[in-house]
């Protein structure tokens, strides 16, 4: 079964095989950033990490071409971010 991989800037660290990484500078990652506006929402400042997985929630289904992309291009696929893994299975917002 597929898991996520906390990517890693320590010496000797690589990406195991079959991981895809899905951080912002992908087209996988989210593109709403605490602290700042929301894009395609003027007005609207991101408050926090919760918040920004909230509007990606929304966001991400309305985007036809990249939930095909994703079906395509990440099934079976470990996924690596930068988000830390949490304590509790059900705290996981990544």
């Amino acid at each position: 079964m597929p898991e996520r991989v906390q990517l890693r800037r320590t010496k000797g660290w690589r990406m195991p095989p079959n991981t895809v990484k899905v951080d912002r500078t992908t087209k996988w990652g989210n593109p709403f950033v605490v602290g700042k506006e929301a894009p395609f929402l003027p007005g609207c400042v991101v408050r926090d990490r919760r918040h920004a997985w909230s509007l990606y929630l929304g966001f991400a289904p309305l985007n036809e071409r990249l939930v095909e992309a994703a079906r395509a291009e990440l099934r079976g696929k470990n996924l690596g971010c930068w988000c830390p893994k949490p304590t509790q299975p059900y705290e996981d917002d990544c």
